[in-house]
């Protein structure tokens, strides 16, 4: 059975995303689908949440945003004007040394 995912785990397919969206960037609501495609939840992670709409997975994509995940590691920059996640220096340093 495959294990929970946590949100740590999120960190590297959401820098990819943002990588491959450039200068651009994207927004939560397009981040949030891309990642759940590639880390593929099962189980738990597929339980929707009470009186919500959404899984446990999702939550906790969106979490990379509440608790700024992203953001304390300077990974990213959000634009609060556009909502868009935009990857920085760090961030694409940080993907290639893992």
């Amino acid at each position: 059975m495959k294990e929970r995912i946590t949100e740590i785990e999120l960190v590297i397919p959401a820098l990819k995303e943002l990588k491959k969206a450039g200068a651009g960037g994207l927004t939560m609501s397009k981040l949030r689908p891309i990642v759940d495609k590639i880390v593929n939840p099962e189980n738990e992670d597929l339980d929707i949440l009470q009186d919500r709409t959404d899984n446990k997975a999702s939550q906790k994509i969106r979490n990379l945003t509440s608790h700024k995940t992203l953001i304390k590691g300077d990974y990213a920059n959000y634009n609060e004007e556009t909502k868009v996640y935009t990857i920085t220096e760090k961030g694409i340093k940080y993907l290639k040394q893992v």
